[in-house]
């Protein structure tokens, strides 16, 4: 079930980050072609669309760094701890590193509640609304902290000492020694079936 929620998560937040990027893209280009194009006036809003797409393709970039452990680190002394103590460490980080994203949430929204009535200068929107970005970043870090946490505990509960990934290495969970061994004589069996299977074929 967690490991399942966190797939949802990670991939509806992935495409969302796409989304935005695309639209970055169209605009951007919109703009560059515009101003190479004769009779073709360059609208004030592109760059400034551009700008808030960009802050938001952070907002959302941010919780898939967490889960895929994308963030810069100085790994040298938890190299050489064992499993359940990086375990441990990593359950530290995530409290440190959630308490952080908490005060951007908490704070991010007060700013966006503020700032209502201030209007952008070409566009002429609320600047709430790029202000949401904040705590947006702030949810989405605390929600797949808190499931990296859950996952955490629950390896070092059930003595799962195998870090495992999903084939697009997007997804990290935890599995057991007889498990991981299991899932590679799987893989093995399936590997000979279907070369087997193919070796017919060509007879």
């Amino acid at each position: 079930m967690l490991k399942r929620l966190k797939k949802i998560l990670f991939y509806t937040t992935e495409s969302l980050a796409a989304f935005s990027l695309f639209a970055m893209l169209v605009v951007v280009t919109y703009q560059v072609i515009a101003r190479y194009m004769p009779n073709m006036t360059i609208p004030s809003w592109t760059e400034e669309l551009a700008r808030f797409i960009l802050i938001y393709i952070i907002a959302f970039a941010g919780g898939l760094a967490i889960e895929k452990k994308a963030y810069v680190g100085m790994d040298s002394f938890y190299m050489m701890l064992p499993f359940r103590g990086k375990k441990v460490l990593d359950l530290l980080f995530n409290i440190m590193t959630g308490y952080l994203f908490y005060i951007i949430l908490k704070y991010g929204y007060d700013l966006m509640l503020k700032v209502k009535i201030q209007l952008t200068p070409a566009m002429r929107i609320s600047m709430s609304y790029i202000y949401f970005s904040l705590p947006l970043l702030g949810f989405l870090v605390l929600l797949f902290i808190i499931l990296d946490s859950l996952a955490t505990i629950k390896s070092l509960i059930k003595n799962e000492e195998v870090m495992v990934s999903t084939p697009d290495e997007h997804l990290i969970y935890y599995v057991s020694e007889e498990e991981k061994i299991r899932k590679l004589e799987e893989e093995k069996v399936d590997e000979l079936m279907h070369k087997n299977k193919t070796g017919k074929e060509d007879i």
